[in-house]
């Protein structure tokens, strides 16, 4: 993997693109680790799911989620998830806290990047996360916690994958078929 790494490193004409792949493992490290501080497992039996391709260093991820080592990227998620879950005991609300923050950081890097083509392929993945997320909640969940969750910036508004209403099932609908 580091090999890969650094030859997508050495090749890539915009580095920035390179940003938006390593802080989408870094996410995914960071709630690895959430989650097992949650749970109370211990660094070790997770150690083997951290992947090498983010940039933030693994010992800083683990120092961040089993400690208070402060990561400015993810602290403020942290602390939402950590009262998701304990209001709600649901592990999956450290995913859909921190997939929010990921998302939302690789929209304002596609924006950056002026690409019209890497924006439009996050705002259809944002769409996509968001309905995953509203089929995943049943409705008491999605009225008390999609706003903090559900994710703005996608094709389709937030506010149809936070309602129940025939629309919202008919936009879901649509976002599967294969015609786009």
């Amino acid at each position: 993997l580091l090999e890969t790494k650094r030859r997508l490193k050495s090749s890539c004409l915009d580095k920035q693109i390179l940003n938006i792949l390593w802080f989408y493992y870094d996410v995914y490290n960071a709630k690895t680790c959430v989650k097992a501080a949650l749970q109370n497992k211990p660094f070790d039996t997770i150690s083997s799911l951290l992947s090498s391709y983010g940039a933030i260093d693994k010992k800083q991820i683990r120092d961040f989620a089993f400690s208070n080592y402060y990561l400015s990227q993810f602290s403020l998620a942290k602390t939402k998830a950590e009262n998701l879950y304990s209001q709600f005991k649901d592990i999956r609300f450290v995913d859909f806290v921190f997939d929010k923050v990921l998302f939302e950081k690789m929209l304002q890097w596609s924006n950056e990047l002026s690409s019209d083509l890497i924006t439009d392929l996050i705002k259809k993945w944002i769409d996509v996360n968001n309905a995953q997320i509203s089929l995943r909640l049943d409705g008491a969940d999605k009225n008390e916690i999609g706003e903090y969750i559900l994710i703005p910036g996608g094709n389709i508004p937030v506010k149809h994958f936070s309602s129940h209403g025939e629309e919202s099932k008919m936009i879901l609908s649509k976002l599967f078929t294969a015609n786009d």
